[in-house]
């Protein structure tokens, strides 16, 4: 069958995707590469070439714990285009460059307080973009878009913020087509936050050994999202992971989104402040770790809500692990191993197989970064011609 030039465009897109997906996790030689893709060697061999030539990726040395002849390493060069990122968080706007690394180039940003409406936030986040890319002295026609970090729910397709619990100021924004109209950028994507911790989570953990895992970003809200298979599940119309909405309790709290009992209510740091009447969540953790009977009480209870809901997903989609963010981060092993034992307790899937509750990997610790996830995703997928 004689291929169209579409499809062999197509394809040729596909292969170098492939390899900088393996890039984007750690430096590789040719060989691993042409295994880890199934590539043949004299493939690998070409795209990669043409990928050096055209300044996307380099040869960075020889990999010294390999036996024998040392292989050449490649990496992505980072600094070859950059990405622009815009944080919407119920405390406060960020916008930051990053590299194709994700590692933050500069960085600014306000407190959500200082704006009077979702038009004074896009107008500030525009302004910013190119501020920073010209005191950064980098060249504006090397920026390849800019990525929007909102709480959801959100229409990632039409680029709209919907309804973010605690963030009324951005409730129905079109983020999308305002950031492009005072821009003139033509890449600019929105994308829920928790799927972008996600995204990055799936990136950089070690060696790709969890393909199956929750991320849930807990605050104000309890925002999650799936990676089933190293992927991001997005339901039919984009929505999945709302895990906060999972309902705990029969005939409890009434939720803002209509429903009773939703999980965000009772697990929320805010829920659980007004119910036990603390102020301090770390010294609630730091004598929970001295044994004190009521702060041990106090992350029982969180573990027990926190792990109802995380039960179901985990026997909805079998999965290896759960990533938690977000407002029970700090000295998070002790509640973490709580979760993991009532997830043990009560899931069927974890009768077949272990479920991991961990932390994020330590390079998620720059959350500005995760903002530029999506657009860098976008242009590593589909826009490597340039």
């Amino acid at each position: 069958m004689k291929l169209s030039a579409y499809n062999v465009r197509t394809i040729k897109n596909d292969n170098r995707a492939l390899i900088f997906n393996i890039l984007r996790k750690a430096p590789a030689s040719r060989a691993d590469i042409a295994k880890r893709t199934g590539l043949s060697k004299s493939s690998v061999t070409m795209i990669t070439n043409t990928l050096i030539n055209e300044g996307q990726i380099k040869e960075i040395g020889t990999d010294e714990v390999s036996i024998g002849r040392k292989p050449i390493l490649l990496d992505i060069t980072e600094d070859f285009r950059f990405a622009a990122g815009i944080i919407l968080h119920r405390s406060d706007v960020t916008v930051c460059l990053t590299n194709l690394k994700s590692e933050v180039i500069a960085s600014t940003g306000r407190p959500i307080s200082h704006f009077r409406c979702a038009d004074d936030i896009l107008d500030y986040t525009s302004k910013a973009v190119y501020s920073l890319i010209d005191d950064a002295k980098l060249e504006r026609d090397k920026c390849i878009g800019i990525g929007i970090s909102s709480p959801g729910p959100l229409d990632r397709n039409a680029g709209i913020i919907l309804t973010p619990p605690g963030l009324p100021i951005l409730k129905n924004t079109f983020a999308v087509d305002g950031i492009k109209n005072r821009t003139g950028m033509k890449n600019v994507i929105l994308e829920n936050n928790a799927v972008l911790l996600a995204m990055r989570e799936n990136i950089l953990q070690s060696g790709g050994k969890i393909n199956n895992f929750m991320s849930v970003i807990i605050s104000q809200g309890i925002g999650s999202a799936i990676v089933t298979n190293g992927e991001i599940y997005r339901g039919a119309g984009g929505y999945s992971g709302e895990i906060g909405h999972i309902s705990v309790e029969v005939g409890g709290i009434k939720c803002d989104c209509g429903n009773t009992g939703c999980l965000e209510r009772y697990v929320s740091l805010d829920a659980v402040k007004q119910k036990f009447g603390f102020d301090d969540y770390r010294d609630i953790v730091n004598k929970a770790y001295l044994s004190d009977e009521y702060a041990t009480d106090i992350l029982r209870y969180i573990a027990c809500y926190l792990g109802c809901g995380l039960v179901t997903a985990v026997n909805l989609f079998d999965l290896d692990a759960v990533i938690l963010h977000g407002d029970y981060s700090y000295r998070p092993q002790l509640l973490n191993s709580m979760i993991q034992k009532y997830i043990n307790e009560k899931s069927f899937v974890a009768q077949a197989h272990s479920i991991i509750v961990a932390a994020p990997s330590e390079r998620l610790e720059k959350a500005e970064g995760n903002s530029t996830a999506a657009i860098l995703e976008h242009y590593f997928a589909q826009k490597l011609e340039v």
